[in-house]
């Protein structure tokens, strides 16, 4: 009995011995999968954020792009005076700018490139003392715009 109780004592060390040492390699296992997984996942993560940013810049050079032309007639037109041609040029460019960025938000798509921040842009442009003000005056006839 002794000597049996003691091989069982001696087996239930040798156990809990290999089953502690099996536990800390799966333990470990593991750890280095979760690591692998964890680090798998911040590239990825990265990848899209760097993918996304990419496009966004993309996207924002169009917009800018686009609205080169529109920008150039204010300027022309803040820093070469205001003939009615010129005024009359102009205020086609806004209103087809405009028009474009308000269909697009209006059918709750992106605004194409020539109507991007067209707003901000304008009212950075423009001296205030030449901004457009009620005069009074009858509109122009389409033959003087000519």
């Amino acid at each position: 009995d002794e000597l049996e109780a003691a091989q069982r004592a001696e087996l239930a060390a040798f156990y809990s011995l290999k089953t502690e040492q099996h536990e800390r390699e799966v333990r470990a296992t593991v750890r280095a999968m979760s690591n692998a997984a964890a680090s798998s996942l911040n590239q990825e993560g990265a990848r899209i954020i760097s993918e996304s940013l990419v496009a966004e810049r993309e996207g924002f050079e169009k917009r800018i792009e686009g609205m080169r032309d529109p920008a150039s007639a204010v300027s022309e037109l803040a820093t070469f005076g205001l003939s009615v041609q010129q005024r009359s040029r102009t205020s086609y460019a806004l209103a087809s700018a405009l028009e474009s960025a308000r269909a697009a938000l209006a059918e709750g798509r992106v605004p194409a490139p020539s109507s991007g921040g067209l707003p901000l842009l304008l009212t950075s442009l423009v001296p205030p003392e030449q901004t457009v003000a009620p005069s009074g005056e009858p509109l122009p006839a389409e033959a003087m715009l000519r």
